[in-house]
């Protein structure tokens, strides 16, 4: 197995929200000051890369054309950025607006980049010059009924000095980026086109959760996240031999997790400070009720477009596949890869080139035999599997080792 980077993966989500909202019937005006949405430009920290050989070292990233980082915390960065990137279906932000009602009070919805920066959809609403203490977490998918208690005890109007979110039934292993809002500030609207001006700007306060609303069009947050999940990246290529005689389309990749409790119950403390610490004191994760048994989740699958042929996959670099896990749930998993060949006889009716083989499927054992420094997965810890597409025997040509190639972990 190759060497890996170790990364703290500190994402920066540089939303330049489409704002589309609607009002939030639960945020009860308190008189007739005038509302309005919330944008958000977003920002979460990067996966710590774990290796047998290194514990941590710097990530490299590759920004927006004039974007600028100089004054975030340490290891923040732009959402867009995240590398490997997780499912975009999953990718909302459910917000408390606090004070106010139990249950999150909207939510900010990943739309996908625009010119370069992140874009998201809001259906926050809040007052002009009322003061809010927000708290977040993403997904909300999958977490309608989470809670917030304040610090000062369950049912407490001042949210100044901290929370605890609560959220039951979340999935154990996921495609979803499971994270939670570790500080926040107001944006400008030059900050919020160009990011952070390093000549005037300042940091995005770890430990920060106070907000005043403003006037109609002004109200822009810039959010920080932090993973609370591990993550597990499977990055997939041809051999460059076996790339020239064919070429390999994927079209589903299936992870399942041995002996597992599928549903977990998420307890989050989160200090308030005026410090730029980092306010996230703990998560307790406990199993809900029922046996353990394999879960098996989808990281991706083609669509049902008859254009859709899958994900070629390449000869030079790797291709990127992410699943995420509750920390310490499981060291054993089955990777299921299925996938097209075809060859290289390109025409006009072609152009992919002729199907040969459809429907390969390669099962790859991750556990502590095949893979001997297999870790045990903490919060934000990512363990990267390098898998490579080479047949048996190629230098004979023949079947099945040709049309049928195997996938080895490398």
């Amino acid at each position: 197995m190759r060497r890996f980077r170790k990364i703290y993966y500190f994402a920066a989500v540089a939303l330049g929200m489409l704002l589309t909202g609607c009002e939030n019937d639960s945020i009860e005006p308190a008189d007739n000051r005038p509302r309005s949405v919330v944008e958000l430009i977003s920002y979460s920290n990067s996966f710590l890369e774990i290796t047998p050989w290194t514990t941590r070292a710097e990530p490299e990233y590759h920004f927006p054309s004039g974007y600028q980082t100089d004054h975030l915390p340490n290891g923040y960065k732009s959402y867009e950025t995240l590398h490997p990137h997780a499912s975009t279906d999953d990718s909302t932000i459910g917000v408390f607006m606090t004070p106010g009602t139990p249950n999150p009070a909207g939510d900010f919805i990943y739309q996908g980049i625009d010119n370069g920066v992140s874009v998201w959809k809001s259906s926050i609403v809040v007052e002009k010059d009322k003061q809010y203490y927000i708290y977040g977490f993403m997904p909300r998918v999958g977490a309608e009924t989470a809670t917030i208690t304040s610090l000062n005890g369950t049912g407490g109007a001042d949210y100044a000095n901290g929370a605890i979110i609560s959220i039951d039934n979340y999935d154990a292993v996921t495609t979803a980026d499971v994270s939670v809002i570790v500080g926040l500030r107001w944006a400008t609207q030059e900050e919020k086109i160009n990011g952070i001006d390093p000549a005037t700007g300042s940091d995005v306060p770890l430990g920060n959760f106070s907000y005043v609303g403003k006037d109609e069009g002004e109200n822009r947050l810039f959010v920080l996240l932090k993973h609370i999940y591990a993550g597990l990246h499977f990055a997939t290529k041809v051999d460059a031999t076996y790339g020239a005689l064919r070429t390999i389309r994927i079209t589903k990749v299936e992870l399942t997790a041995i002996g597992i409790k599928e549903k977990i119950n998420l307890a989050i403390r989160l200090e308030a400070n005026a410090l730029g610490q980092d306010p996230l004191k703990s998560v307790q994760y406990t199993p809900a009720a029922g046996a353990t048994s394999d879960k098996t989740i989808t990281l991706f699958e083609k669509t049902d477009d008859p254009d859709d042929l899958g994900v070629v996959v390449p000869t030079d670099a790797f291709n990127d596949f992410l699943g995420c896990l509750v920390p310490g749930s499981s060291s054993s998993f089955i990777l299921k890869t299925t996938y097209d060949v075809y060859d290289k006889n390109v025409t006009t009716a072609h152009p992919e080139g002729n199907l040969i083989r459809k429907g390969c499927v390669a099962e790859n054992a991750i556990n502590r035999t095949t893979i001997t420094t297999f870790p045990n997965l903490q919060a934000g810890d990512l363990f990267t599997v390098n898998l490579i597409i080479q047949p048996t025997f190629l230098y004979v040509l023949s079947e099945p080792d040709l049309d049928n190639p195997t996938i080895t972990i490398q």
